[in-house]
């Protein structure tokens, strides 16, 4: 890459196109600023290559991250001295209020445009105000210089008192923050403070250094002791105020396909669920790759761990703290630097868990939700999204949504903290991802001093907050205060018994988080549900075959009670309907058992539908309700059809509908997904036994003894055009494609 950068350097209302040498010294870039604005080198102060202070002379430039277009400042006395007019006295002094007008008119325009308000005068000031996009209110200097021009919604005032907030924005740096506020100044008037704007010699009044945001914190939480869970809940909080960025935030959304935003009729997506499952499709199947071990740079082939190194420049540029060496056969060397800047990984798309959360929640945040970066200190990270007035857990890694005891009951882990970290404050939320809080082990600190700390913490960060925003906060933290009290009574559902996908099994095992297929949960079983008046009963006699319509490659198998959807064999589908209509408005049960190959496809469906008996829709991973019109259909699918329906895995179980419209097994069209308890495969050879329980206008699903889906609303005649009202045709269909497996009903009955 060319050392040259064409940069603008700013001073005293002037812009200056300059092109530098990062290779050159500091002697000649200083004394390339000097032929520009007349400031000898020795009096040059130059802000906007160093983060949050001045260039020195120990610096070298090309170990500076310079792009293109990036705005410089110098300050500092020129050869020929202001005049004398430009001196400001006391009587020019307000106890309470400095004009914007005697700035100008006693320090000269150029003070007043080039340089923080709140830094020369420390108190609240009459002034242009101006607002950032992350609603900060600002001078005039900070606008122009410590923003890009489209993260300033613009001035909202000619003439306003107050006090600009620029240098106390956590989410940003403030190109004068290391400069003062001149209210921490000790020992020095104001009256000589604003004398000294004539000559740009402030910095020799300055008695100590500007206390950052985080210094102040530190001032704040010094009561408590500095311990490592501290010093991570501190570092961590400061990593989330990244996603705040409104130049990352644009970047994030520059990236994202249509299917996000738009929905099929081109209607744009609003901010839900629905999005979100979108969203973490896209991330997980599309647009991120995991890496156990990088394929080599050189030849593509596979590679071994061999080490770690050492970070370049440029990867620590990228806050990549530690870099893994791999190795191939033919002895190529591959860099696995692990990034921890979210813009970069927007760029690598690629990484273990740290890598895919740290993005994926840049573009949560993007999206304009409420959106926490979660840590798990037993090494997991993950993403929570404020929906339906709560927190929703999000695991980008594992494409799963709402399913906080994953870890817990599915990957079999033991946690012990887990925090999470968004712009307004660091949370203690490990109630919400246990129903064993009182077995973990947490002994770094004692929980009432870790609930102090937190409490103190926050305190302060809120204090900066508007009141409204305070106040919609502290609501939202007290709703969440109260399901956290009840967390502990919380029952298991099935998609908490998956184990984990992501990573190989050797590193799963590695971790402790492998799980097991059948392994013991804490969920209860509970009997199955009992139907104490008979609608129908299939026991296979003949009268009972004539009230059921078979369609497709389905048929009652002789000399049993059973009913063969589809054959072993592939590009079948098949259904059987009642024929006579069933009220759906009233309370009804469905109790049944099935058996499905074993390692096959695609799968079965239980189906309410309002068209005909003799309807039949499409094979394959339409599992023969695809395209049927005014259908709600409950989906025992055992494959996962990513590329065309993007299943969350081969093992669920998920209700569809599409209203008056074709439906569809697209898992945009999923209203609800579940999982059979300790993720046992469904297409196992086993009789499996179900309940579909529809009781004031809710839905549960029972399988195999344990309730997978518990009331969830579903207003049957609202959604579908029904006969009367109240009337439709229930059945069954089933579809294998190019893969095959047999689909056999071994027991139906429906009633009351």
């Amino acid at each position: 890459m060319s050392s040259l950068r064409n940069i603008k350097l700013y001073h005293v209302g002037k812009t200056y196109d300059m092109e530098i040498d990062l290779d050159s010294s500091y002697e000649d870039f200083t004394f390339q600023i000097y032929s520009l604005t007349d400031i000898p080198p020795e009096n040059q102060k130059i802000l906007g290559l160093v983060k949050a202070g001045t260039l020195t002379k120990d610096i070298k430039l090309n170990s500076l991250t310079v792009v293109n277009g990036q705005k410089i400042i110098v300050v500092g006395k020129q050869q020929t001295t202001p005049s004398s007019d430009t001196s400001v006295s006391n009587n020019n002094m307000n106890n309470n209020t400095i004009t914007n007008n005697k700035i100008k008119e006693k320090c000269k325009n150029y003070v007043w445009q080039e340089e923080c308000s709140r830094i020369y005068v420390g108190e609240k000031v009459s002034q242009p105000i101006y607002k950032s996009k992350l609603g900060k209110f600002i001078c005039h200097a900070c606008s122009k210089t410590c923003f890009q021009l489209d993260q300033v919604e613009g001035i909202m005032d000619e003439e306003f008192q107050f006090s600009c907030e620029c240098s106390s924005d956590w989410s940003r740096e403030c190109l004068y923050v290391q400069r003062l506020n001149s209210v921490d100044l000790e020992d020095e008037s104001k009256d000589n403070l604003l004398k000294s704007m004539r000559n740009y010699q402030l910095s020799q009044y300055i008695k100590r250094p500007a206390q950052s945001p985080e210094q102040k914190l530190k001032q704040h939480l010094s009561g408590f002791p500095e311990t490592s869970l501290t010093a991570l809940i501190e570092s961590n909080y400061k990593r989330v105020q990244r996603y705040e960025d409104k130049t990352l935030q644009a970047k994030a959304l520059s990236l994202l396909p249509k299917s996000v935003l738009f929905n099929r009729k081109n209607e744009r997506i609003a901010p839900g669920e629905e999005q979100l499952r979108e969203l973490l499709h896209w991330f997980k199947y599309d647009f991120f790759k995991w890496v156990d071990q990088p394929n080599c740079s050189t030849c593509d082939g596979p590679t071994q761990a061999s080490g770690s190194g050492q970070p370049s420049l440029d990867e620590i540029m990228f806050e990549a703290g530690r870099v893994e060496i791999y190795q191939c056969r033919q002895w190529h060397t591959t860099r696995f630097p692990r990034y921890n800047h979210p813009g970069k990984l927007l760029e690598t798309k690629r990484g273990r868990c740290g890598e895919w959360a740290n993005a994926f929640t840049l573009i949560c945040r993007a999206l304009g939700y409420q959106t926490r970066y979660v840590l798990d200190l037993t090494d997991h990270v993950w993403t929570e999204v404020y929906v339906n007035d709560k927190w929703t857990h999000l695991d980008s890694c594992e494409a799963s949504m709402d399913a906080p005891l994953t870890y817990e009951q599915g990957w079999n882990k033991t946690l012990s903290y887990v925090f999470a970290f968004e712009r307004d404050g660091a949370f203690d939320v490990t109630k919400r991802y246990t129903i064993k809080y009182n077995q973990l082990p947490r002994d770094k600190m004692k929980d009432s001093d870790l609930e102090n700390y937190l409490q103190q913490f926050n305190s302060f960060i809120q204090s900066r907050l508007v009141v409204p925003d305070r106040n919609s906060l502290l609501k939202r933290l007290e709703s969440e205060r109260l399901e956290l009290l009840q967390s502990q009574k919380r029952i298991p559902k099935g998609q908490d018994m998956l184990s984990r996908i992501s990573g190989s099994a050797d590193w799963k095992n590695e971790r402790g988080e492998n799980g097991k297929v059948g392994q013991t949960t804490t969920v209860e079983k509970e009997s199955q549900p009992v139907i104490k008046e008979k609608g129908f009963f299939y026991s296979g006699s003949v009268n009972e075959q004539n009230d059921l319509q078979f369609v497709g490659s389905s048929k009652a198998l002789a000399g049993t009670s059973y009913i063969q959807l589809t054959p072993n064999e592939t590009d079948k589908v098949g259904g059987v309907w009642l024929k006579k209509l069933w009220n759906v408005e009233q309370d009804w049960t469905c109790n049944f058992a099935f058996k499905i190959d074993k390692s096959g496809a695609d799968g079965m469906a239980f189906v309410i539908q309002n068209h005909a008996s003799t309807i039949l829709g499409q094979g394959g991973s339409g599992l023969g309700y695809e395209g049927i019109e005014n259908s709600i259909a409950i989906e025992f699918d055992t494959y996962a059809s990513v590329d065309r329906c993007q299943d969350p895995n081969g093992n669920h179980v998920s209700i569809h509908c599409n209203g008056h419209n074709k439906n569809s097994s697209h898992h945009r069209y999923s209203l609800a997904c579940t999982y059979p308890v300790g993720n046992q495969p469904m297409n196992d050879g086993k009789e499996h036994h179900c309940s579909i329980v529809y009781q004031q206008g809710s839905i549960s699903i029972w399988l195999d003894g344990y309730f997978i889906l518990s009331q969830l609303s579903l207003n049957i005649p609202k959604l579908l055009d029904l006969e009367n009202g109240k009337d439709a045709f229930i059945g069954f269909t089933a579809a294998t494609g190019g893969l095959k497996q047999s689909h056999i009903i071994t027991y139906f009955q429906i009633g009351k």
